[in-house]
């Protein structure tokens, strides 16, 4: 069995994709690099929203909010916000709060490059999110704008605060290149797109004899794509990742 490398970027998997498509053999002229991309961050989004605890994962994000400011620029992997807590009563900078040790812990991560916890470190963080939701109920409605990525804050804050988010974040893309089911999916998107554009020149001959059958390579992908779909619904299905960065 022949060994795929890891993709370092982008270009990588658009060549890769080219070559199963029969480049250079078969020259791939009618199907754009445009449209190549599109099949690979569709494959992308579809195992970051469905494939939970390995296209996405549990997380937590500070963040700083000033007075008489509502819109924030916030981290482009996060897809949804599931709960909000205020640091105002005690603080992640008030030194040996609950806030501030998990923090110095890197339970409640300022970003997304801390190293990380395990299961307890989860469980930990999340008794704590419902504690404090139970006695100190946050006042704040954050908004993602996930075309944008800002978020909106309301009510208007009178003063600083640091905000907690409890979010579900995606996976960078550039990881998501060297899993198996995105390459496939991406691959049989691209299968079906550019079977549908060789329909055009059906029963055209070939320099050398042969034919593009663009029916048949259209069929192809769209089982394929079909197939990992059904894969994707019910093998890829997990509890939340435990990801504390």
């Amino acid at each position: 069995m022949a060994v795929v490398s890891k993709f370092r970027n982008i270009d990588e998997f658009i060549e890769w994709i080219q070559r199963r498509l029969g480049n250079p053999v078969v020259p791939v002229f009618d199907i754009l690099e445009d449209d190549i991309i599109d099949c690979i961050y569709e494959a992308c989004d579809e195992f970051r929203e469905k494939a939970s605890g390995f296209g996405n994962v549990e997380s937590f994000y500070t963040l700083p909010i000033s007075a008489n400011q509502e819109i924030y620029e916030v981290s482009e992997e996060i897809m949804t916000i599931n709960d909000v807590a205020d640091d105002s009563l005690y603080g992640i900078h008030t030194l040996f709060s609950t806030e501030n040790m998990m923090y110095s812990a890197g339970m409640i991560p300022p970003n997304f490059q801390s190293k990380g916890g395990g299961f307890l470190d989860w469980e930990m963080s999340m008794q704590y999110m419902e504690m404090y939701r139970t006695k100190y109920k946050s006042k704040w409605e954050v908004t993602l704008w996930e075309l944008e990525d800002k978020v909106r804050v309301l009510p208007t804050p009178d003063q600083d605060h640091t905000l907690i988010l409890q979010i579900t974040r995606g996976v960078p893309k550039l990881k998501l290149y060297n899993q198996l089911w995105v390459r496939k999916y991406a691959l049989a998107l691209a299968q079906e797109h550019l079977g549908g554009n060789r329909t055009v020149y059906q029963g055209v001959t070939l320099p050398g004899g042969g034919e593009l059958n663009g029916d048949a390579m259209y069929q192809r992908g769209r089982e394929d794509k079909e197939k990992l779909m059904e894969e994707l619904e019910t093998t890829w299905q997990n509890p939340p990742g435990f990801y504390m960065g």
